[in-house]
């Protein structure tokens, strides 16, 4: 049985409606107050969806956490896919739009940025071994990129995967933790200003890479 339509909406709609509000809430609740005082009581009454019904779309606390850093982080990689989807642009122009891409779609909302770069380091080993996946996915796309400069150039650098890797894990964990001090700044300045220094950073990081 797929159940009555209710107000107009099946009960397919309504369920995905709840998921929608839910999630809203999580971003609202743990992009402000934090992830570890907020309770399931809590994103309920702030959605406006009954306990019951939550159990029906997430098994638990730390699930909704996982399902909306995954949209966070999603609309993010898109985000920065389609600054740089113009491979005729040079090679470093792309990267800095990636980079740019990524800053204004996390810091335009901070709750985003404060759910993927904060709220869920430290939940849990399955957590945490999701956001190591996520910071990995990160560093081979930039990798990749720093790899197409390379490519470039007359005389290009002597590949080196390993190391490039963790070049690259470095460089991601960099920008997260520059994004998390700009986060708990009681005074924040302009997001160009957190952009520029690691515009600077990802330059001086790519020119010693290529010019051994």
């Amino acid at each position: 049985m797929t159940g009555r339509p209710y107000g107009g909406r099946d009960p397919q709609q309504r369920q995905r409606e709840r998921r929608d509000r839910l999630l809203a809430a999580a971003l609202e609740l743990y992009g402000t107050a934090g992830y570890n005082p907020t309770t399931i009581a809590d994103v309920c009454r702030t959605a406006g969806v009954a306990p019951a019904h939550f159990y029906e779309l997430f098994g638990s606390r730390e699930e909704l956490l996982r399902v909306l850093y995954d949209e966070i982080v999603t609309t993010t990689f898109d985000a920065v896919l389609a600054a740089v989807a113009d491979q005729s642009v040079d090679p470093a122009v792309r990267v800095r739009a990636g980079l740019t891409a990524y800053c204004d779609h996390l810091l335009t909302d901070p709750r985003r940025a404060r759910v993927q770069c904060i709220e869920v380091v430290g939940v849990s080993a399955e957590m945490e071994a999701h956001r190591r996946a996520v910071i990995r996915q990160y560093a081979e796309f930039l990798a990749a990129e720093l790899n197409a400069i390379n490519d470039r150039r007359p005389n290009p650098a002597e590949p080196d995967p390993a190391s490039d890797a963790l070049l690259a894990t470095a460089v991601v964990g960099g920008v997260n933790e520059a994004m998390i001090d700009w986060l708990l700044l009681d005074e924040r300045p302009p997001v160009s200003a957190l952009l520029s220094g690691l515009t600077l950073m990802l330059t001086a990081v790519a020119d010693a890479r290529l010019n051994p």
